[in-house]
């Protein structure tokens, strides 16, 4: 690639954008993103300082820049092939898929085997706590719980085995018992038990974030239209069990920044960032790193004004990618400080226009795709504006409807709560896809009751719904129903029984327990604990 921009020339004096253009070897960025301001492509790195103009020394901006100045101005057309737009043939369904179908292209059988691997290599680190091993069925069992949970909300965990009749939802206690659940929980990561040992999370390759972006941008060819959203921050606090050096700020919270398509909200690739103490810092190497597949098509982004700058949108220029979004007015030229109410003012350079709109407040707005002739006049909107305002807004509904199990005042992990939110985001590309190739026309909220139907009928037909089990003998008496413990009674003198999941347990070792207990509906001896819930939510205790 040419350079796009040279390393010196004249300055202006209204903004400093200093661009660097240096040999150096290329690097992968790691999937954790921090604030580095640089951005590397075929062994040239292009660096950007982090502050605005007003924080440091005012140096002026490169002659091949442009001059800032009023007049016409038209921007140059950025041609896209439509053609390609939609779903990709890097998978196959079949004819009338069900909606686990669609989400399996995402979480498909060798990914949730691969993370009952780790889910089992965290559980055995689990001592005294009655770990046994996790199955893939079980684990297709607990994504459908937790996309449920999404949507029947409540304020801890505990809750949805809470017997209340105010509270209850028995769906969770016939497919899981509380602990089995908590445990799984406990031992879900987002990266190998290795991995974790070996790294913290601002430097470790997580699998699960590997394997989802790379499924997400293989299904699907965007339309020419993209969008940046960041989303609040997911985790707020420590992000790892051990303390922090002093000499080292102690992290605040995660926060995921998601490529989305405008016309449909397919999420096309996200990155998980960890945000230190608030700061001015710009990055243009998360930005880069997210719209990287689709440079040079004739796309179009629209981003916050925490990844823009006129370096950016420059170099995106000459990378065949126009792009539109709310700039910090540091970064801006000098307009004209007496604007009225509903009043714009306007200045371009050979290739970006800036715009300073006064609504009910100041709106500073750079853009490559549109012309000086589309700005307010007369009380109007610009129209860059609108648009702006227009997709975006449609991407902050998108995550509205995207809503993943947070548990209320259940304290989670940082890379739980990431998780979720992910799973939240891979049902919607689900439902996407869904509607793309069913005939069936759905809600977001009724596909995604039917994808928790329809995975815990193909993936664990055993756990006692109501009209998912086939027999009697595939979903025996005992895995339904409400069962309560009693007192064994008093026959021939004696009170004490043999406990029968002690006697006849495939799971451990085989033992001769006594109990005075027995269940009143099965009329079988049973110890209380645990064999008694053994015996009522497990087809092999």
């Amino acid at each position: 690639m040419s350079d796009p921009m040279p390393d010196s020339g004249s300055y202006t004096n209204f903004l400093e954008v200093d661009l660097e253009l240096c040999k150096s070897d290329s690097s992968e960025s790691s999937d954790t993103e921090s604030d580095q301001d640089s951005y590397r492509s075929n062994g040239s790195s292009v660096a950007l300082h982090s502050e605005p103009p007003e924080k440091r020394p005012c140096a002026g901006l490169p002659a091949a820049f442009g001059t800032w100045q009023p007049g016409l101005f038209v921007p140059a057309p950025f041609h896209f092939d439509a053609s390609v737009s939609g779903l990709s043939g890097a998978f196959s369904l079949p004819g009338d898929p069900s909606e686990a179908d669609c989400f399996r292209l995402f979480f498909d059988r060798g990914f949730v085997s691969l993370m009952t691997q780790h889910v089992n290599a965290f559980g055995d680190e689990l001592d005294g706590s009655g770990w046994f091993s996790a199955t893939e069925p079980e684990m297709y069992s607990l994504l459908a719980c937790l996309v449920l949970m999404g949507l029947v909300r409540k304020d801890k965990i505990v809750d949805y085995w809470s017997t209340d009749p105010l509270l209850e939802t028995p769906i969770f206690s016939q497919v899981f018992t509380e602990s089995r659940f908590l445990l799984l929980l406990r031992a879900l990561h987002l990266s190998s038990l290795s991995n974790s040992q070996a790294s913290g999370p601002t430097t470790e390759k997580h699998a699960a974030i590997s394997h989802l972006q790379q499924r997400f941008a293989e299904l699907f060819h965007p339309s020419q239209e993209l969008r940046i959203c960041k989303s609040l921050t997911l985790h707020e606090g420590s992000l790892c069990p051990q303390p922090s050096p002093p000499a080292e700020p102690q992290r605040l919270g995660v926060q995921l920044i998601t490529l989305s398509d405008v016309a449909t909200g397919y999420v096309l690739n996200f990155r998980t960032r960890l945000s230190t103490a608030p700061s001015d810092e710009f990055s243009i190497s998360v930005t880069m790193d997210l719209v990287r597949p689709y440079l040079g098509k004739g796309h179009v982004l629209y981003s916050d004004d925490q990844q823009n700058s006129p370096g950016l949108f420059r170099l995106l220029h000459s990378m065949n990618m126009g792009a539109c979004g709310p700039v910090r007015p540091g970064w801006m030229p000098n307009f004209r400080a007496s604007l009225g109410r509903q009043e714009a003012d306007v200045l371009h350079t050979d290739s970006l226009l800036a715009v300073k709109w006064r609504g009910v407040e100041d709106v500073f707005l750079l853009s490559s795709i549109h012309g000086s002739d589309d700005f307010g006049s007369g009380g109007k909107e610009p129209k860059c504006v609108t648009d702006y305002n227009g997709k975006m807004s449609s991407g902050e509904h998108l995550q509205l409807q995207m809503d993943y199990a947070d548990f209320g005042c259940t304290p989670l992990r940082w890379y739980h709560k990431v998780f979720l939110h992910l799973l939240g985001i891979t049902a919607y590309n689900a439902f996407l896809v869904h509607q793309s190739v069913s005939q069936k026309r759905l809600t977001f909220h009724t596909f995604q009751l039917d994808l928790v139907s329809s995975l815990l009928e193909q993936a664990y037909p055993h756990a006692g719904l109501p009209g998912l089990c086939g027999s009697e003998e595939d979903c025996p008496r005992r895995l339904t129903g409400r069962h309560f413990p009693q007192p064994v009674p008093r026959a021939n003198g004696y009170t004490v029984y043999w406990c029968h999941v002690c006697r006849h347990s495939g799971r451990r070792a085989l033992q001769w327990m006594k109990t005075q207990f027995m269940c009143a509906e099965c009329q079988v001896p049973l110890c209380v604990a645990p064999c008694f819930e053994d015996f009522h939510t497990l087809q092999d205790y």
